[in-house]
């Protein structure tokens, strides 16, 4: 396991296998928490949130199309099954969230809000 030095003002470098493993870079964004006694990095995606929305419109309309004989609950239902996997998805692999493949059943089939970085 590497070792780090925490330098002035509580910087740390963390060692470029793990940055690689991870696929981190620079500007990514990492939550920092406590798990007992321990630091815990977390990589996040930060996405803008106006651009945000306008995806989700779109995918909103797209699933609409794709869904036209399904019930609004049905395709809410979906909607939200597949933003759960592209959640997933993207905290296991920071900054690579795709969208559920079009090959697979209608009810996965939208496509995912295009990710947009901003600084909080």
């Amino acid at each position: 396991m590497p070792l780090v030095k925490i330098i002035r003002h509580g910087q740390i470098t963390l060692p470029k296998e793990i940055r690689t493993a991870l696929r981190l870079k620079e500007g990514d964004y990492l939550e920092v928490g406590l798990e007992g006694g321990k630091i815990v990095l977390t990589p996040k995606v930060v996405l803008d949130r106006e651009e945000a929305l306008r995806a989700l419109h779109r995918l909103l309309e797209e699933v609409g199309r794709r869904h036209e004989h399904l019930s609004e609950e049905e395709v809410e239902r979906d909607v939200l099954e597949a933003l759960q996997e592209v959640r997933q998805r993207s905290s296991t692999e920071p900054g690579k969230g795709k969208p559920p493949s079009a090959s697979r059943s209608p009810r996965h089939a939208a496509a995912h809000p295009a990710q947009k970085r901003k600084a909080p």
